[in-house]
């Protein structure tokens, strides 16, 4: 990874002890620590992330899971609700059609009288 030198000069006093050689030395050594430090650091952000991001997509599929079943549930207590109703109308309407009959028998009854 290509990444601009983040030490480039050091203390006065540390200079004069380690001397021209040894200052591009020890700047190269701090900027290739810090360097690798930087990708280390990045590569457990990034496997955090990815662990995270993983934990995540699990938990969403679980959810989608568990309302894939509510909705059947619920398709079914429609279905079971709609079968009900269908049969209320049919008694209904058998129970309209014998008065309508009887009243009809009824009615009959009354204007031959």
């Amino acid at each position: 990874m290509l990444m601009s030198a983040l030490v480039r000069k050091v203390p006065k006093r540390l200079g004069e002890l380690l001397g021209q050689e040894g200052i591009v030395e020890f700047v190269d050594f701090l900027n290739r620590a810090f360097g690798d430090s930087h990708s280390t650091a990045i590569e457990v952000v990034t496997d955090r992330f990815e662990r995270r991001l993983s934990e995540e997509s699990g938990k969403l599929r679980s959810e989608i899971s568990e309302l894939r079943v509510e909705f059947s549930n619920l398709r079914a207590d429609i279905k079971s609700e709609v079968s009900e109703i269908h049969k209320a109308i049919s008694l209904q309407t058998k129970w309209i059609l014998g008065v309508m009959i009887g009243a009809i028998g009824i009615f009959s009854i009354i204007v031959k009288s």
